[in-house]
């Protein structure tokens, strides 16, 4: 059920894609009317001060939801943090286009469709930089490389392991999900394989969150394959 945290990740997302798309859209048409010669409407006082207040509300509902997203390690959350700083930008853009518009005359209102074109295309970056991630991990994309490289470090150094192979990592929501083989001497125990698994486990629940990761291990005889360079054999 992890999944639907990602995929509401992936929906908002696609909304702020959206969103920025319509807002470019829509200051590519004023800019047209007002080089034809339209006369742009002028904003009022309160509309700059809505401005401000919504800047100020924004950005202190990003960080905060932000910061809470973190914690919990929820990346729906942290979309939706930035679905809030989305908004603080165009803020900033509409009062920057609304007090050109008031203080600079006639020609100074054009300055209000072009910073809201301005910001869209930070909204659309965004978007997708949200959007990249969500898809991978609904495609069950592997952990990034660094991370993996971590894994591999842990299980190759824990005790009683000779060598690993079919190392398989994943997200899924805020949760780590790694599966690998353990091959371990062909001679010993069915409690001492196992007490070799649970201590990788340990392990890399240390290193990663004892909550945020699952883990599976298999237990195989070791049969002297040859070692790879990260400690991992090929069969």
């Amino acid at each position: 059920h992890g999944k639907y945290e990602t995929f509401a990740t992936m929906l908002i997302a696609v909304a702020l894609i959206i969103v920025g798309i319509g807002i470019f859209i829509d200051g590519i048409k004023h800019v047209i009317l007002a080089l034809r010669g339209q006369e742009l409407a002028r904003p009022g006082w309160i509309a700059l001060a809505i401005c401000f207040a919504s800047i100020v509300v924004k950005e202190w509902l990003f960080r905060y939801t932000r910061r809470v997203g973190v914690r919990i390690q929820s990346g729906a959350v942290i979309a939706n943090a930035w679905h809030h700083r989305s908004d603080a930008f165009s803020s900033v853009a509409t009062l920057v286009g609304v007090a050109g518009a008031m203080f600079l005359g006639e020609n100074g209102r054009i300055l209000d469709p072009i910073a809201a074109m301005i910001v869209a295309v930070f909204i659309i970056i965004v978007g997708i930089k949200m959007a990249i991630p969500a898809i991978n991990e609904l495609l069950e994309v592997s952990l990034p490389e660094k991370m993996e490289d971590q894994i591999r470090h842990i299980i190759a150094e824990s005790e009683g392991v000779r060598t690993y192979h079919h190392l398989r990592t994943r997200r899924n929501g805020s949760k780590i999900i790694i599966e690998v083989h353990l091959k371990v001497n062909p001679d010993i125990t069915v409690e001492q394989g196992h007490s070799i698994a649970t201590e990788v486990e340990n392990k890399l629940k240390n290193d990663f969150g004892n909550d945020s990761t699952i883990i599976t291990t298999h237990i195989e005889p070791y049969r002297g394959e040859e070692l790879l360079r990260d400690g991992s054999c090929g069969a």
